[in-house]
């Protein structure tokens, strides 16, 4: 196989014959053959070789589907298309994520794990740095219950011990 360095895989579309197009995030052309004997094997349909139909250009929502945040989401969770908005937990408003019931999470923890997700994943800035995670954090309206100077000064000498990247609240 040919040097990969000279290019970066980001997606890879499956289109089966029942009219299902798989579109997943690859690494590699391994991942892309797992994708394709999965696919092969989910008893879908079988896939389209080479017709008419995977040589058309595909409709403008399919064509940027990867690119919408919420999307890259679902698929990287393994969730179904518009299941994140359906549910009305998370939001992308001017190129930042919102937790839009941020009460719903019976632990702080579960809604900053979905945050820094949302972030990493779906607006593909990994890592975000402890500032803008922190501004970030705040606009969200989180109640933790415990001061926030404790969580500041515990995350400060967390990360000159150890060299990881603090979390916020």
């Amino acid at each position: 196989m040919s040097d990969s360095s000279q290019y970066t895989l980001k997606t890879a579309e499956v289109h089966l014959s029942t009219g299902v197009n798989i579109v997943a995030e690859v690494a590699s052309f391994e991942a892309i053959k797992r994708l394709v004997q999965d696919a092969e094997a989910s008893q879908l349909g079988g896939l389209i070789q080479d017709s008419a139909k995977s040589r058309e250009t595909p409709p403008v929502a399919a064509a940027h589907a990867p690119e919408d945040p919420l999307a890259r989401m679902e698929t990287r969770a393994g969730l179904k298309a518009g299941s994140l908005a359906k549910a009305k937990l998370v939001a992308v408003k001017d190129e930042a994520p919102q937790l839009l019931r941020p009460h719903s999470f019976k632990k702080i923890i579960d809604a900053v794990v979905v945050l820094i997700f949302a972030v990493e994943t779906g607006m593909r800035r990994n890592p975000i740095d402890y500032d803008s995670f922190s501004a970030l954090y705040e606009a969200q309206n989180l109640k933790s219950g415990t001061p926030r100077s404790r969580f500041s000064r515990s995350s400060a000498m967390l990360h000159k011990r150890t060299g990881e990247r603090p979390w916020p609240g």
